[in-house]
């Protein structure tokens, strides 16, 4: 039975709440949690294996076999929620806290912010693209953050919902194809779901029949490139991670605004804060050998009190955009205004 007809389906809110007020223990943001769910010396953490999002998913070469895209969207959308409302329950517990008592707070009872999908990943016994860079956050964090080695940098994803679905190496697998996110950032798509061409291509010698084709911008539109930028304020005691993205993967085309927060006490630790992030400008489309304008386009996340933000537009098909017409906003409570960055080309 789909998902979204479950009977329990109307309960979902109710289950995710009820779990998260016996929340009592987790591990910190400022690090990746136990994956095994042993909490704040060796207690238990919640459980939210009453959640509709963890029927058991088959896998095939080590990544989800998902049926259909519908399919899909199901298993995220439910993931999104469950995250969505652990976070805004223990924000709304706290809710009488500045930030510095909030954080300390969380840090000082160990609170994960993505715990709800350590225990999904957990319970499917499934090692995700989200871990991996999560791990790799945490050692960037006490090694001293140094913002020409932060390893979201190469986050070909920027998504940690899609993160938590997506093999160590980005792979999904989705109605008899294989969809490939690489460590360059390249974008492959490989029917008839052939286990042997993914390894080939992993291993850098795959067929580039497979791969996506990207736009320079010589068509006066690009299909593909991201953007990264660090802020430093409060006398350097804290840093914002902002980031723009615009994709096309084969399958959909994604723009992305990511916003985090980060604050040195002791050592570098994300922060939470009330945060807000807009992408949005006006997307095109190919039209032989020029590209038509479709219209504007926006989405739009916050004002929450977060670590890490994101909002996200998606498109079933090919879009492009024009230099300077792909659009990030970026707000933080202490902000004087709001940051905003384009994509531009040639970079």
């Amino acid at each position: 039975m789909p998902l979204k007809n479950h009977p329990a389906m109307k309960a979902l809110l109710r289950i995710i709440m009820f779990a998260m007020a016996t929340a009592a223990m987790v591990w910190s943001c400022k690090k990746e949690p136990n994956e095994n769910g042993s909490g704040v010396n060796g207690e238990p953490q919640p459980s939210l294996r009453s959640s509709l999002c963890y029927h058991n998913i088959p896998k095939i070469c080590g990544m989800f076999k998902f049926d259909s895209w519908a399919q899909y969207e199901e298993l995220y959308d439910c993931l999104d929620a469950e995250n969505e409302a652990y976070l805004d329950s223990f924000e709304a517990a706290h809710s009488g806290l500045n930030d510095e008592q909030f954080n300390d707070l969380a840090d000082s009872i160990g609170f994960v912010d993505e715990q709800t999908l350590i225990n999904f990943e957990t319970f499917q016994s499934f090692t995700s693209y989200r871990s991996v860079m999560a791990a790799a956050e945490a050692t960037w964090l006490a090694g001293g953050a140094d913002p020409a080695s932060d390893p979201d940098i190469d986050n070909v994803i920027d998504d940690e919902i899609e993160e938590a679905i997506r093999t160590t190496d980005g792979a999904l697998w989705v109605d008899g194809t294989i969809y490939l996110s690489d460590a360059h950032g390249d974008s492959w798509v490989i029917p008839g779901a052939s286990c042997t061409a993914l390894d080939s291509i992993l291993q850098g010698i795959g067929n580039n029949a497979y791969k996506v084709v990207y736009d320079d911008g010589t068509l006066l539109c690009n299909n593909e490139q991201v953007d990264y930028m660090h802020h430093y304020y409060d006398n350097d005691k804290k840093f914002i991670r902002y980031k723009l993205r615009w994709k096309w993967g084969g399958y959909h085309t994604v723009s992305v605004a990511k916003l985090k927060m980060f604050r040195k006490k002791n050592t570098w630790r994300r922060f939470r804060t009330k945060i807000f992030v807009k992408t949005f400008g006006t997307a095109d489309t190919h039209n032989g050998n020029k590209c038509d304008q479709v219209g504007p386009y926006a989405k739009q996340k916050g004002w929450k009190r977060r670590c890490t933000l994101r909002a996200k537009n998606k498109w079933n098909s090919e879009h492009t955009f024009e230099t300077g017409l792909a659009k990030g906003q970026y707000e933080f409570q202490d902000a004087s205004s709001p940051l905003q960055h384009e994509l531009y080309y040639p970079e």
